[in-house]
């Protein structure tokens, strides 16, 4: 809305720009897609055909139709279900010993079902969804540039990554060091509650500030920086010509927290998989940092968003050296079987794979048929889609 200020008011009725160019001849106006034939992407062991697929739902109660969700996933040739069950609760304090204990127990069951079925489980995790969101009070929030508050966590106090998110994937490898069945862990980094995921410049709360402020050998340039309002910060950073640093050094904060994380779980089970998904397969300084961290040479972190056109998006993170796969996601309801498997075959097409939510929908295990068409029609279009491959 246009407020009171002449400025705000003068630059919302100026002109765009000077003139509008007319349009190109027909045919001249559209880039063709990239020839990507002979591009070699990396290779994870989770997708041996090199195209991924992949199933996303949760654990239902009953064993048994975990039982049935396995085999569904393997009979539609999914390389792995994710089911979570979040096991981020073993570190959070919220279960007596006895309940952490009976959780435990409740993976490793899960994961030797995994392996009878010949189908591997993928464990889903929170990365602010519970943990944070349930205990938002002992957290710093997420501050923007003009002192927005965010419920979510701060970008780069990494002290959230040591103490939960890395203790509690953790858990998940040892447990699958002793069964077989499970393949990785999947970490939602869907920030529920807050702002979905992190700009570039949700970054400007204390304790981000901070691991600037400590990275920097001037000491007059670090004192008068400690004085500026959480407000001013921005607009000092970029009077300075420092906003590259900070960003720098923030991003240099997240991926050594991330690769903590995978150093501490790769050395309890090599072969684990790192999984994220986000609403959008982003280029924020924060998810190029937590791939770079957790990605290897031997094992890219795949990524999954609703994204299916990426190859640029993907080109950039190949030239940052991040080892990714990306995977191009729908959302079952919102189609019927044969737009699914239209929707698929485009994350084949145009991602690294593709993957969809919510699998739950699809199985035999759910009270009725989605809106657009049975449970059967549904695992016939994700089988046809995967077949493709």
């Amino acid at each position: 809305p246009i407020t009171t200020s002449t400025e705000e008011i003068a630059i919302a009725y100026a002109p765009h720009r000077a003139f509008v160019p007319e349009a190109p001849p027909p045919g001249e106006h559209r880039v063709g897609p990239p020839d990507t034939s002979a591009v070699l992407r990396p290779f994870s062991n989770l997708f041996p055909l090199g195209k991924g697929t992949l199933g996303f739902g949760s654990v239902p109660s009953d064993p048994a139709d975990v039982d049935v969700r396995l085999a569904e996933a393997r009979g539609m040739g999914l390389d792995t279900l994710m089911m979570t069950i979040t096991p981020e609760r073993l570190v959070t304090g919220d279960l007596t010993g006895a309940e952490a204990d009976a959780l435990r127990a409740q993976i490793g069951e899960i994961a030797d079902r995994a392996l009878a079925a010949g189908e591997l489980w993928t464990v889903g995790m929170y990365y602010s969804g519970y943990a944070f969101n349930t205990h938002s009070d002992e957290w710093p929030w997420s501050l923007g540039p003009q002192n927005q508050s965010i419920p979510q966590p701060a970008a780069a106090y990494v002290r959230y990554w040591d103490e939960v998110l890395t203790p509690a994937v953790v858990e998940v490898a040892t447990i699958a060091q002793a069964h077989g069945g499970i393949a990785g862990i999947e970490i939602d980094m869907e920030l529920y509650g807050g702002g979905l995921w992190y700009p570039d410049l949700q970054c400007f709360d204390d304790e981000s500030f901070q691991v600037y402020l400590d990275g920097l050998t001037d000491a007059a340039l670090r004192d008068e920086l400690a004085l500026v309002g959480r407000r001013a910060r921005l607009d000092e950073l970029l009077e300075r010509g420092l906003l590259r640093d900070y960003i720098d050094a923030l991003s240099a904060h997240v991926e050594a927290a991330a690769r903590r994380m995978e150093q501490a779980v790769h050395a309890v089970f090599p072969p684990f998989v790192f999984v994220l998904y986000s609403p959008s397969f982003s280029s924020a300084w924060f998810y190029r940092a937590v791939g770079a961290g957790l990605a290897t040479d031997e094992e890219p972190v795949v990524w999954l968003s609703y994204d299916t056109t990426t190859w640029w998006q993907r080109t950039s993170w190949d030239a940052d050296g991040i080892p990714v796969l990306h995977l191009g996601g729908i959302i079952l309801g919102n189609f019927d079987p044969e737009g699914v498997e239209t929707g698929l075959r485009s994350g084949l097409s145009h991602a690294d794979g593709f993957w969809l939510y919510s699998f739950d929908e699809l199985s035999d295990t759910a009270a009725s048929d989605p809106a657009h068409g049975t449970r059967a029609a549904y695992r016939a279009a994700v089988g046809a889609a995967a077949a493709a491959r």
